[in-house]
């Protein structure tokens, strides 16, 4: 039985979005965005086709967007497109004066019931990284809202950590690294993201079908770039655990990163591997009445 550490992610539970939306935190998501737009090579999965007459027909939802990068490359590459940027906050993303005009941006919260005018609205939904905020118990609430608001034939992109084969990568397998050990198991969380693994047969359930998934790890040239990101991300969870009374927690979280760093510089770091999940929701002809 592996070791359990000082401090975990299941600290989250109950408390929602356990990040900040600071300029720090702004900062750390568009990074994040371009780590994972090298990392994965696309935005949008070249598996994925929204080929119509007119590219003005489709509509694209991204679900806790967050800084809105990632819409403002999918604008780019469907300029005639409706973007609809989905969030409990909008505070991170840059002024619609500056953004796109094909992008719209609006409150609406994974766990809320979908607004009758956006049921079968979208082509495309795409989320990412909302592993600290789902929990076994309101997945399926979010998963099945994200197929209320496809089309028939419509896709679902989900982008996520693999917390299960997180693990440290060092220069010399003999180094020793106590702290980057520690968050490698805090990340594991004694399998509170486990089920994520187990998300094309948990897709197809709600009745999406062809879901598949598929891996992305560190290249050598992004482990380094990717580490320190996930550092910055366990620094704000700390900062986030001293807000609703954890600071026991946060403290072990912030001794973990500072202890990290240091292991980071002679040669290691966190690795968390991504996955892209690719499902549709079947069109007409295929739906069960």
């Amino acid at each position: 039985m592996a070791p359990k550490p000082d401090a975990d992610f299941n600290l989250a539970n109950g408390h929602g979005y356990m990040l900040d939306s600071h300029f720090r935190a702004a900062s750390r998501l568009n990074l994040q965005h371009y780590l994972w737009r090298e990392a994965l090579g696309y935005v949008v999965h070249p598996s994925i086709s929204l080929s119509k007459a007119s590219d003005a027909q489709v509509a694209i939802a991204d679900i806790a967007f967050g800084t809105g990068m990632w819409l403002i490359d999918v604008a780019k590459k469907y300029p005639h497109a409706q973007l609809d940027g989905l969030d409990i906050n909008l505070t991170q993303c840059p002024p619609s004066a500056w953004m796109p005009k094909n992008i719209k941006l609006q409150h609406w919260s994974l766990f809320d019931d979908v607004p009758e005018e956006m049921v079968g609205k979208y082509d495309f939904v795409h989320v990412r990284l909302v592993i600290m905020v789902l929990t076994n118990e309101d997945r399926t609430r979010a998963m099945t809202n994200f197929y209320r608001l496809l089309k028939p034939g419509g896709y679902l992109q989900w982008d996520d950590m693999d917390s299960v084969r997180t693990r440290v990568k060092k220069i010399d397998p003999k180094m020793e690294t106590p702290a980057l050990d520690q968050l490698r198991l805090a990340c594991w969380a004694e399998g509170r993201h486990d089920w994520m693994l187990d998300l094309p047969s948990l897709l197809g359930e709600i009745g999406f079908v062809d879901a598949k998934m598929e891996l992305n790890d560190d290249e050598e040239d992004l482990i380094r770039p990717f580490g320190d990101q996930h550092l910055c991300t366990m620094e704000e969870f700390g900062d986030r655990l001293v807000s609703v009374g954890e600071k026991d927690g946060a403290n072990r979280f912030y001794r973990f990163v500072h202890e990290s760093a240091a292991e980071g510089q002679r040669g290691a770091a966190l690795c968390i591997p991504r996955f892209v999940v690719v499902a549709r929701k079947p069109p007409v002809s295929e739906l069960k009445l």
